[in-house]
């Protein structure tokens, strides 16, 4: 079986391992959480302790999360962007598209192509969508005031990459 191999910039590399650190403090802290829940407990310290069970359910949960994104960690590749060629998407490329669907509707976003792993979407002027989107692996690298194409859930969706916004 092939892994899946996900695209970053280094601030996306930096970023996410930063969250795998955060998530091990957040561990840390959750067991203290444990250790006073149980100590502070009547009895043997766990029976009949809804305190130190939902603590405990909850680093079971940060546990599995830290090791899933330590497997993804294993599959990241760093992109290495060149700065030369101004008339191609690059990432944090701020561009107009067109998108064109089998209904022969069509609407203009702007979207933000980012080098993180998770997209972050607080802007109200722009999408952000990261390489490794559908769309994102569309348009990395394509010329402005071309077409490109991508399928999601069967259906095909024209892209026309219109213009880059200057921010």
């Amino acid at each position: 079986m092939d892994k899946e191999i996900y695209y970053v910039s280094q601030d996306g590399y930096d970023l996410f391992v930063k969250g795998i650190d955060d998530l091990r403090n957040k561990l840390n802290g959750k067991g203290k959480e444990n250790s006073e829940s149980f100590n502070s407990a009547v009895g043997d310290g766990w029976h009949d302790n809804f305190d130190f069970e939902q603590s405990a359910r909850e680093e079971k949960k940060i546990l599995k999360q830290i090791d899933d994104n330590k497997k993804i960690l294993n599959n990241l590749v760093i992109i290495k962007e060149d700065a030369k060629d101004d008339d191609l998407v690059k990432i944090n490329d701020i561009v107009l598209l067109k998108l064109e669907y089998e209904d022969n509707s069509s609407e203009e976003l702007l979207f933000k192509l980012v080098g993180t792993f998770y997209a972050n979407n607080n802007d109200e002027e722009y999408q952000e969508i990261t390489l490794n989107s559908p769309i994102g692996k569309a348009i990395y690298h394509k010329k402005i005031s071309s077409m490109t194409e991508y399928i999601v859930n069967n259906k095909k969706i024209k892209v026309y990459i219109e213009s880059k916004v200057k921010k």
